[in-house]
């Protein structure tokens, strides 16, 4: 939990499945999918962005966030 608290700047949820689905339905949340390409073409996520965690990784040290993921909602990693 470190690790996303230091670069994603959150904790872990504990929003109901309901609120999850709530929250981004209404727009205020996005899913960020971590999985592995070969996970994700196994079923992805409907409307989730995918950045996979050695990407992430790769990105993060270097810069104080990443910039594909938006400030200014909740994101959900699955």
């Amino acid at each position: 939990m470190a690790f996303w608290h230091r670069w994603l700047g959150g904790d872990a949820t504990s929003d109901s499945h309901d609120q999850i689905r709530q929250n981004l339905s209404d727009g205020k949340a996005i899913m960020l999918d971590v999985r592995s390409q070969r996970e994700r073409d196994t079923i992805h996520l409907k409307d989730s962005i995918f950045i996979p965690f050695a990407e992430i990784r790769s990105i993060a040290p270097q810069a104080e966030e990443v910039p594909q993921l938006p400030k200014d909602k909740i994101i959900y990693c699955h």
